[in-house]
């Protein structure tokens, strides 16, 4: 809202006549212009961030109430409030060219359909002036006899008025002004319930806006004369001369535009249907009659141009791109390091040959103008703007520009020239990399990045750290600046993490040229176990229910966030084409075999999808319902069964509150109308609480409706579709209701959080039990889901991870249970955007802005319809990162087992093991056989791996009953470790199994040679085995295969063969004894292309001791080897 209506607004409170006073004062015309010369100033020094702008600025000395465009001279003309006059800037000069001076506070424009004559509403006056455009001369002035707050021209020529004296039309010919009366609006649909308008704020100026073709008005009127009367929204015909239809909407802000065909137009933040006065969209989760901001729409009509100043009312836009803080509209996401400077770009600065000068005039981002879908204000692109659009937009009729009041006075957007602007892209902005603990290795994503516009465009990249306190995050990108197009690398390393489930970090994109608000990149990381089962589909936007179509093996998914349905194939596991609906799509039902129904929260209005042809074909509006004692209601959830359509409203609440009491609603498709029940049983009243859900039985035999308050105690009722009522109804009936229902395919059972009841809700029993539990235990038994097919239910567990439960409702007996590799989506505005204790990264969506629209703040819901079950043991669920599918078959084996006493020394066969000994694993189901083909040596073999505390370790040879690997040196000696294995084939995994570790375990490897325990000692000379045909002998070089000595410096990764430049030399003392004699020890250390083998030089000395049977011990560290059953060897 501009400061002139501010300042009006004020001063009406006491007299027009005392305003018009104060105006004509020189000092207080001088301070509206010092004032609004001084907001320029400051908005100058607001904190900069780094990127460019569309459009020109034009400051103008005073206060511009209202613009309008001359095609014919390509000029626009500006109604200077403070000033009391006309300005005229010209396009093609790009500079204010001229001023005629009007009545007092002229705030309103109109031109006459030859384009000869301006009119100029003068507020301050009560006047209509008029202005030769020919001549740039003042001509006729006509008294009003009331303040005129908006003029506009039909094709008719004659100027309509509309302010306090409300709508007249005056024929300039004769002079003469007469009022037109708005006729009232319908009456409401019988049942509607009272809602106190608690959001919506009064308003006290009138607006009117007329068609391209210029034979409808539309405005919006006030009242002064009746207190606290409703003020209308109304569409009057120009050739009739009479007000068609109208409604009321106090509080509802007078910024308005239409669309070219006149069929929609924007008032404030909402988007209305000409015909019914339904709304069929919003921009914002808030109506405010105060906002600042503007709207147009696009000459094509399949565009919206808005901006409203989210500063002034709250949550009145939504922003886009949640997760780029480098928005105005945006809260910063949490932990991001924006790209560096200029000297971070390529070529640096704004440079970017080829761009036109006219965007990037600014580096200082403070609004953005949004580009959404005409038909359901879907948001599409956003644009940054230098500064806040105030109060009107509008568009030349050749779609070239868009000029638009601003916080200096006029901004021109060359809206026109998008397609030859830097615009940056992206091919997806969600990646899942996903690794379980026997795969740790780097998992890599790519994504384009694009400049779907024109010129040379540059960008930087940067990632959010893990926490606050963070100084690295494992996300790795190969390129952190760049020139589009470019394919950017996303890596994770799973070696920094050892979190199960998923972690979200955010990649910011930002380009210095680039005149959008760039697409930021979800990552998810996905690390699991080998028995978390399920495949992750990304998925663009926020999910929020699901609908099988089992007939042509299809699951729908209502995307809210971007205003479509996401059609998923089982078949082929992938997304297919989306199908347009409206704005905000809450929940679906298949009413029939060939339509779905789609709830729109962000409209007055369902749409109706024909499946066959896999499109929209209706929408069916609701009753407008009064904007003043009522506020709009919106649908929420909806449900079919054999008789009737239901769906449930309520009106819009609060971000982060709960909504108020609302309604059940009924759906006619053969009459394409929607009208409130006019009870919910004998003696009750059409009144459901906020927090309310509907799930039907496959049948169509029955409609649950599950409800609750802000105590989250649930009434449950039954809609009987034979009886056309509900004749069950039960107060109090579930404790912490969440959202969490369900229905069987027959009606049989309903399941609502953990409660089973029957068809006429008698209690069955519960899937889980929280009875008698303190508070934080009873949370380990509440439920994220549920789903009914074929008399099993099948329900989310929660806990890390949660888990999938299958029942069989007929015994309450739980025959499957598999672990989820990531937690299903609920809504939860506490935890979007916050950051988690123990350092994790903050879980970034569905994103703040979104969780606060649908969610409650510090309540977790869980969305009704978030897993549907196909009976077939096939689950599909909404997780975090966008759809899971699970398989509940089970694999018909058994997993792995092995004890602690079957962890031995591969060299010694004893139970002592050290950090980097070779140790074999004895037991039972353990692997298939498979062989390692040399270092460097795998992690996963014979379908599994072995893991020593999480981690997997390298294998070297795996059987059914017997894994030969290696233990990490990087081992802590101090302590045990647990060694799993985990079958990855299988999704089986053993129980872990807790082994001591020693500092060193020295042992002698050995060989049998005909039946002997053989030492592994070589000749020196030519490296032939020692045996008794071939003994060692006195003074020559031998060397000993050893296992278990210890650390050595140079450390060698597991898994990796020794090196032989460096050698890697033992730092324990080694020595040892053949024949009960020391031997000196020339070298020890890792042998030299070997995996955790030692290799110990000794020299025979003279003093030895002879024989063919000679025990060979070692010791390390102070550990010896084993004396008993030692290895022999031969010297002579």
């Amino acid at each position: 809202m501009p400061s002139f209506w501010r300042i009006y607004s004020a001063a009406a409170k006491n007299s027009e006549s005392g305003l018009m006073q104060a105006l004509s004062i020189p000092q207080t015309r001088r301070a509206l212009i010092s004032l609004s010369s001084l907001a320029v100033l400051i908005s100058f020094f607001l904190p900069a961030v780094y990127a460019a702008n569309i459009g020109t600025v034009v400051p103008v000395m005073g206060i511009v109430a209202d613009l309008i465009y001359d095609s014919a001279r390509n000029l626009v003309y500006l109604a200077n409030s403070s000033r009391s006059e006309v300005d005229i800037y010209s396009v093609g000069e790009r500079r204010l060219v001229g001023s005629v001076v009007t009545g007092t506070l002229p705030s309103s424009l109109a031109l006459s359909p030859d384009l000869s004559t301006l009119y100029v509403a003068s507020a301050g006056s009560n006047t209509i002036n008029t202005i030769n455009l020919n001549t740039r001369q003042r001509g006729n002035d006509y008294n009003v006899g009331s303040r005129p707050d908006a003029i506009a021209v039909g094709n008719d020529g004659k100027v309509v008025i509309l302010g306090t004296g409300g709508l007249q039309r005056l024929d300039t010919a004769t002079g003469r002004i007469t009022p037109v009366p708005i006729s009232p609006p319908p009456t409401p649909p019988g049942g509607l319930l009272n809602i106190p308008g608690a959001i919506i704020t009064n308003s006290t100026f009138a607006g009117l806006v007329t068609t391209a073709s210029g034979n409808l008005i539309i405005g919006r009127s006030i009242n002064l004369t009746v207190p606290g009367a409703a003020n209308r929204l109304f569409v009057y015909e120009v050739a009739s001369g009479v007000v068609l239809r109208s409604r009321n909407v106090t509080g509802l802000a007078s910024i308005l535009s239409a669309s070219t065909d006149g069929s929609r137009f924007m008032a404030g933040p909402l988007l209305f249907d000409t015909q019914t006065l339904t709304i069929l969209g919003r921009t914002g989760n808030v109506l405010n009659a105060n906002l600042g901001g503007g709207s147009a729409f696009s000459v094509d009509g399949n565009s919206v141009y808005a901006s409203f100043n989210n500063a002034a009312a709250c949550c009145a836009q939504t922003p886009i791109n949640p997760l780029n803080p480098n928005n105005p509209q945006n809260p910063a996401t949490p932990g991001v390091v924006f790209p560096g400077g200029g000297g971070g770009f390529p070529g640096g600065g704004f440079g970017g040959g080829g761009v036109p000068p006219a965007p990037a005039q600014s580096q200082q981002t403070v609004a953005v103008l949004q580009i959404l879908r005409s038909s359901s204000l879907t948001p599409q692109l956003g644009l940054r703007l230098a500064e806040q659009i105030t109060s009107k937009i509008i568009a030349s009729p050749d779609g070239q520009y868009l000029f638009a009041t601003s916080t200096s006075g006029l901004m021109v957007i060359p809206v026109g020239q998008l397609n030859n602007l830097p615009i940056l892209d992206v091919s997806s902005t969600n990646v899942v990399l996903s690794r379980d603990m026997c795969n740790r290795t780097i998992a890599s994503a790519t994504v384009q990045i694009r400049n779907a516009g024109g010129g040379r465009m540059t960008f930087a990249a940067a990632v959010n750290s893990t926490s606050p306190t963070a100084t690295a995050t494992p996300v790795i990108l190969n390129q952190r600046s760049g020139v589009a197009p470019a394919t950017l690398t996303i890596s994770f390393d799973p070696r920094t993490t050892a979190a199960r489930g998923t972690s979200q970090y955010v990649v910011v994109l930002t380009s210095p040229e680039a005149v959008n608000i760039e697409p930021p990149i979800l990552v998810n990381f996905n690390f699991r176990d080998v028995t978390d089962r399920g495949t992750i589909i990304p998925l663009n936007g926020v999910g929020v229910d699901m609908q099988m179509d089992a007939a042509r093996q299809l699951i729908y998914v209502a995307n809210y966030t971007l205003g479509q349905i996401e059609v998923f194939s089982l078949a082929s596991q992938t997304f297919l084409s989306p199908i347009r609906v409206g704005n905000r799509p809450l929940s679906m039902a298949m009413v029939n075999p060939s339509t779905l129904v789609v709830a729109n929260f962000g409209s007055e209005n369902l749409s109706v999808v024909d499946l066959d042809a896999m499109q929209e074909v209706d929408q069916i509006s609701m009753g407008p319902i009064p904007l003043s004692t009522n506020l709009p209601l919106f649908p929420r959830y909806i449900a079919a069964s054999s008789n009737a359509i239901l769906f449930s409203v309520s009106p819009l609440p609060a971000a982060g509150v709960l909504p108020g009491n609302g309604q059940v609603w009924q759906l006619s498709l053969l009459t394409r109308s929607a009208f409130p029940r006019l009870d919910l049983g004998v003696g009750s009243v059409n009144a459901i609480q906020g927090r309310n859900v509907l799930t039907a039985a496959a049948d169509g035999s029955g409609i649950l409706i599950a409800d609750a308050g802000t105590n989250m105690m649930a009434t449950l009722r039954v809609y009987d579709p034979i009886a056309d009522t509900f004749p069950i109804l039960r107060f109090a009936a579930v404790p912490q209701f969440r959202g969490v229902a369900a229905a069987g395919s027959d009606g049989s059972y309903y399941v609502v959080e953990n409660a089973v009841f029957n068809t006429v809700l008698g209690s069955q029993g519960a899937l889980a039990s929280a009875a008698g539990l303190p508070l934080p235990q009873a949370a380990s038994a509440n439920a994220f889901g549920v789903a009914i097919a074929n008399n099993f239910a099948v329900r989310v567990q929660s806990g890390v991870p949660q888990s999938l439960q299958r029942f069989n409702l007929a015994t309450f007996q739980q025959d499957t249970q598999v672990s989820l590799p990531e937690l299903v989506t609920d809504i939860s505005p506490a935890q979007s955007g916050a950051t988690p204790t123990g350092g994790a990264p903050p879980r970034q969506w569905p994103p703040r802005v979104t969780a606060l629209e649908i969610g409650v703040n510090n309540q977790t819901q869980i969305l009704p319809h978030g897993l549907v079950f196909d009976g077939s043991n096939n689950v599909y669920l909404l997780t975090w990162s966008g759809l899971t599918a699970v398989s509940l078959a089970q694999t018909g084996e058994r997993a792995p087992s092995f004890q602690a006493s079957g962890v031995v020394n591969t060299a010694t066969r004893s139970r002592r093991i050290s950090p980097g000994s070779l140790i074999s694993i004895l037991g039972s189901n353990l692997a298939d056989a498979a062989s390692a083909s040399g270092p460097p040596l795998p992690r996963l073999l014979g379908g599994v791996c072995v893991t020593a505390n999480e981690m997997a370790i390298p294998l070297i040879n795996t059987s059914p009953t017997q894994i030969d690997a290696q233990l990490p040196p990087e081992l802590a000696a101090t302590r045990g470790v647990t060694l799993t294995v985990r079958s990855q084939r299988l999704g089986l995994v053993s129980p872990g199994v807790l082994v001591p570790l020693s500092a060193s375990s020295p042992g002698v490897l050995s060989l049998d040679v005909n039946g002997t325990k053989t030492a592994a000692i070589i000749h020196g000379a030519d490296f032939a085995l020692v045996t008794p045909d071939y003994p060692a002998e006195r003074d020559e070089t031998l060397i000993l295969y050893a296992a278990g000595l210890g650390p050595v410096n140079p450390r060698v990764a597991a898994g990796e063969a020794a090196s032989a430049d460096p050698f890697s030399v033992t730092t324990e003392s080694v020595e040892v004894t053949i024949g009960g004699h020391p031997y000196p020890v020339l070298w020890s250390g890792l042998a030299p292309g070997m995996v955790g083998i030692y290799q110990i030089n000794l020299y025979v000395p003279g003093d030895r001791a002879q024989g063919d049977d000679l025990p060979v011990f070692i010791t390390a560290g102070g550990a010896a080897s084993a004396t008993d059953d030692a290895p022999l060897t031969s010297v002579h």
